[in-house]
């Protein structure tokens, strides 16, 4: 089968999100992958479509739009109505149309492309999304689109809150778990240390983590601490939280490190060299990529009972129901005394990792192509 000759699938991201190895998000990440994933037999061709930028992630097909947006319309409408125009003004009509993130989007796209299949991939709560935050805009979404694509079994079940009869909704609806590619072939030698990776707000319990685990490192000094990201993806002026982050592992001097903001490269690397990976979210997190690439890098981690996660950490992780300073600390001087519980769960780590690229990937090829049956 040819190139041309094979259904087309385009995905469109969020506004805000910018594509770029700079500046990725979660979403990005995740689209590049399927953007760029070259299967044996290639089944689709896949055309990301974001907001244009400078320099965008390479070896994907990526085209970038700039919306003219007015006070009265969000930044998303009027993306999509540039997405609209483009379809108009190069007489495209791809197979499929997935949607990410932004269900106002997807039903503004569905209306416009009939003949299109038009799905919504859900990275998030819906029920805190404009155009989904009720069940009857949810109830809407799930009878108009043509395929409900969720990151965990539990964003999946908060799409269907609510809804009756919910069986009806089975064929379209469908958990792709996200992945991430292992970037080494066995597993590394690692350094003591205990690495975190995040936007540095309240709900992913950074504070509760660190204050956790400074008595422990005190008791400890062959061990250090080290911390990546930002507020908002930048390595500028540090929020109130970033500051109380740092004040509280003052006492550690240069065994507790902050990186900033760095690319995702960078971020792997230092999963990879670690002992311990903590990601100790105390919102109900959708499926966290960072549990999945600590377990890609066979490190010991250490997470919460939020959201999604059990999902992908159950059986290859050191889970708490409770997520008090006591909480860490205790799991911390756990993982950090016992060198036979700390080995242990990196195995399991390195041994049972199901979230290859490959299998999000192929995956989603399959759902796409039960579409257009």
């Amino acid at each position: 089968m040819s190139q041309s000759k094979l259904p087309m699938v385009d995905i469109i991201l969020p506004y805000k999100e910018h594509f770029s190895d700079g500046n990725a998000g979660a979403v990005s990440t995740i689209a590049y992958s399927l953007g760029s994933y070259h299967a044996p037999k290639p089944t689709q061709a896949v055309t990301i479509f974001g907001t244009a930028i400078e320099n965008p992630k390479k070896n994907v097909s990526f085209i970038g739009l700039s919306p003219k947006s007015f006070f009265w319309q969000s930044r998303n409408y009027a993306f999509a109505k540039a997405y609209l125009r483009y379809l108009h003004d190069a007489n495209h009509t791809p197979d499929i149309i997935e949607v990410h993130g932004r269900p106002q989007v997807a039903m503004i796209i569905a209306k416009a492309m009939p003949d299109s299949q038009v799905t919504l991939y859900l990275h998030n709560d819906p029920r805190d999304m404009r155009g989904a935050k009720t069940v009857a805009e949810r109830e809407m979404l799930a009878n108009k689109l043509d395929g409900i694509i969720s990151i965990s079994s539990y964003i999946e079940s908060c799409f269907y809150d609510g809804l009756k009869n919910k069986g009806q909704y089975k064929a379209k609806s469908f958990v792709n778990y996200s992945g991430a590619q292992r970037l080494i072939k066995k597993p590394a030698n690692k350094a003591k240390q205990i690495f975190m990776a995040g936007r540095m707000v309240p709900e992913k319990g950074f504070l509760e983590a660190c204050l956790g685990a400074l008595p422990v490192l005190l008791d400890n000094p062959d061990w250090k601490i080290c911390i990546a990201g930002g507020k908002n993806f930048t390595t500028d002026i540090l929020s109130d939280y970033e500051v109380r982050l740092r004040d509280a592992l003052a006492p550690l001097g240069d065994r507790a490190v902050f990186l900033g903001h760095r690319p995702l490269s960078d971020i792997r690397e230092h999963q990879q060299q670690s002992e311990i990976c903590i990601v100790p979210s105390l919102w109900q997190e959708p499926a966290g990529l960072t549990v999945i690439e600590a377990l890609a890098a066979g490190s010991a981690l250490i997470t919460t009972n939020r959201g999604g996660i059990p999902e992908l950490a159950t059986g290859r992780a050191l889970i708490l129901d409770h997520t008090e300073i006591s909480d860490f600390q205790g799991a911390i001087a756990r993982l950090i005394s016992s060198d036979t519980d700390r080995h242990a769960l990196q195995k399991k780590a390195w041994d049972d990792y199901p979230f290859s690229v490959e299998a999000m990937c192929q995956n989603l090829e399959k759902f796409r192509l039960s579409l257009l049956a």
